[in-house]
């Protein structure tokens, strides 16, 4: 979807659970050959705010800071995480000020306040919230470029 959507000159997946990143790359792939102009890289990585290692499905899934993983530009972020939002932000720090990119972060509603209380504190303003009956798309961005 975001790549027929957004049509990027460059996409990059970060999905911390092998299974899923596997299946990302396959979709990727099969949107690529059906058109769609970018570089695809998908990565097999727990994106977080520190580094080292975490067990997923058996297998040893680095941690890192998406700060770390790769380089900008960036324009847009979707974060679906389950409740570690934050952490994953933090670990986006130098991304959020440097690059101001829009971003999608899919939660849930009791964790919801906290994480765009977070965002509005580093200068993001809620523009749009989808809800599709059990996660919240919130739809973000900077209001001062």
């Amino acid at each position: 979807y975001f790549l027929r959507f957004l049509v990027p000159s460059r996409y990059v997946g970060v999905d911390k659970d092998p299974i899923h990143a596997e299946i990302t790359r396959k979709v990727a792939f099969l949107n690529k050959s059906a058109g769609v102009p970018c570089k695809v890289d998908v990565l097999n990585i727990w994106p977080d705010s520190a580094c080292g290692s975490i067990q997923v499905r058996g297998l040893d899934v680095p941690r890192r800071p998406l700060d770390q993983i790769v380089e900008g530009p960036w324009n847009f972020i979707r974060v679906d995480v389950d409740g570690a939002e934050i952490d994953v932000f933090e670990g986006a720090e130098g991304i959020l000020l440097n690059n101001s990119p829009k971003l999608m972060v899919c939660i849930k509603e009791r964790l919801g306040n906290d994480v765009i209380e977070w965002l509005k504190g580093r200068g993001y303003s809620l523009v749009n919230t989808i809800t599709d009956g059990t996660k919240h798309n919130h739809f973000l961005d900077k209001t001062h470029r």
